[in-house]
């Protein structure tokens, strides 16, 4: 190896340190924006409700996804869909706060509050639930495989 070749192959690497710390940076604020990004277009979709809810949600919903509402049930990806195709569920009003996005490489966490009104799957809601979402990245994209719900004490 040559003199000069060993005197600059430090310098490289501390150029090189800080290019990839920016990168992944990008990478993770990029990813936390994608899951926001979901969190919004599912609460637009659930004051729509009916088809436009299913067609928009099937994207983005991975075939295993579950829903745990407050009563602990377990809601399917089809059960869900099919009480929006019945008109069992409604959502009138939604507001989403406090997000937070918590990144795991492929997976992700997100926790909020969501204030709500409607009913789902014969259940009248009316009131603030903390919820979690847990995201995978598949084929390159981020989908919903868990969706869970708390209600927050008054």
């Amino acid at each position: 190896m040559h003199r000069n070749q060993k005197f600059l192959k430090p310098f490289f690497l501390c150029a090189l340190v800080p290019t990839l710390a920016f990168t992944q940076d990008s990478a993770q604020k990029l990813a936390e924006q994608e899951i926001r990004a979901f969190i919004e277009t599912a609460r637009k979709a659930s004051l729509k409700g009916g088809p436009e809810f299913i067609a928009t949600m099937d994207k983005v919903l991975a075939d295993e996804f579950v829903r745990i509402p407050g009563n602990g049930a377990i809601i399917t990806k089809s059960a869900m869909f099919e009480g929006f195709r019945s008109g069992k569920n409604r959502i009138e009003d939604m507001v989403v706060s406090d997000i937070k996005v918590y990144l795991f490489g492929d997976s992700a966490l997100a926790t909020g509050i969501q204030a709500m009104k409607g009913n789902f799957m014969d259940t009248n809601y009316l009131g603030k639930t903390r919820f979690s979402r847990m995201f995978i990245r598949r084929d390159g994209r981020w989908q919903c495989v868990l969706y869970q719900n708390t209600p927050v004490a008054p």
